[in-house]
């Protein structure tokens, strides 16, 4: 039995690493904790919620979908990524902001939901061919992606030193911040050793942002210098093309700074006792038993303040 169940595990490790290996031939990033759905399935899912109320299905959509928040009056910018432009039609963008001035005009006594189903109608009419088929990436939360950082400390195993001055001063005080940065990205599903940063991704995630196109661009240049620079370890590549390259309004080193100051706010009680802490571990990493609390004490923060969709920049 114990040899059979030896051999199994040996075959399951080989199909992963080959799985892993044609991943990386492809050049195709893992989402890791990345969420991608299609307006099918999103359709799908609030057609559960809502029990047939049909009234309100659209701006379930876009709540589910991250592109509409009940306080604006229009969508997010990155409803676009639903929909494909047809290649010979230059007024589409134009047309599409006609159409949300004269809807913003006459919505001022609509309910919220019917606001939701008129505005998305201009891009229906206006902005091209729904791909409701296609998965397409959806924003993380606020208290996901703190758990995700959580997760990367401790993989990373810093020293308390080290930890501290990241929470205090951010991720680029210290080398090893770097390393959690490159974490980060990997299991939020925004960066690959491979490809970089995922540049539509984190669009979505901001919440899209004007003349994306030109941002992108400059970007991809920022990205490619890092990439000529031999002297970058891998560390240093992710972290600096994430935070030196995403050159936006509300660019990724706001995300993290915000991140890390509600990791600080939860860890402060913990800080507080690094002292005791040292004793206990020999003065060098926090332990699995003080690290294990902490994510419980942020589990149960967690359920009692769930606050709504992450998309810019977190609390401030």
């Amino acid at each position: 039995m114990f040899v059979k169940y030896k051999h199994s595990r040996a075959i399951s490790v080989l199909f992963l690493l080959q799985l892993s290996s044609a991943e990386q031939n492809l050049g195709q990033p893992a989402n890791h904790n990345a969420v991608l759905k299609s307006i099918y399935g999103v359709d799908s899912e609030c057609l559960q919620y809502l029990q047939y109320n049909h009234v309100c299905s659209v701006r379930c959509r876009g709540i589910v979908a991250g592109f509409w928040n009940d306080s604006g009056r229009f969508p997010l910018e990155t409803v676009c990524r639903f929909y494909r432009p047809d290649a010979e039609d230059y007024d589409f963008y134009n047309r599409t902001q006609r159409c949300l001035q004269t809807e913003r005009e006459y919505s001022t006594e609509k309910s919220v939901c019917a606001k939701a189903s008129c505005s998305v109608q201009c891009y229906n009419d206006q902005y091209g061919q729904l791909e409701p088929t296609c998965p397409r990436y959806i924003p993380t939360s606020y208290l996901r992606l703190v758990q995700l950082m959580m997760d990367c400390i401790k993989f990373l195993q810093l020293p308390k030193a080290v930890l501290q001055k990241i929470l205090q001063n951010g991720p680029m005080s210290a080398p090893e911040g770097l390393c959690v940065v490159r974490c980060f990205g990997i299991r939020a599903g925004w960066y690959h050793d491979s490809s970089g940063p995922d540049l539509e991704r984190i669009a979505v995630q901001c919440g899209g942002y004007e003349n994306e196109v030109s941002v992108n661009r400059k970007s991809k240049q920022c990205i490619r210098r890092l990439q000529a620079d031999n002297s970058l370890d891998q560390c240093q590549f992710a972290a600096r093309s994430m935070i030196e390259c995403i050159e936006a309004p509300f660019a990724l080193i706001k995300i993290l700074a915000n991140i890390l100051k509600g990791i600080a706010e939860l860890f402060k009680t913990l800080v507080e006792k690094l002292e005791d802490i040292s004793t206990q571990n020999g003065g060098s990493v926090l332990g699995d038993t003080e690290l294990a609390k902490f994510s419980s004490d942020f589990d149960a923060s967690e359920a009692e303040n769930a606050g709504p969709m992450f998309s810019i920049g977190g609390p401030e």
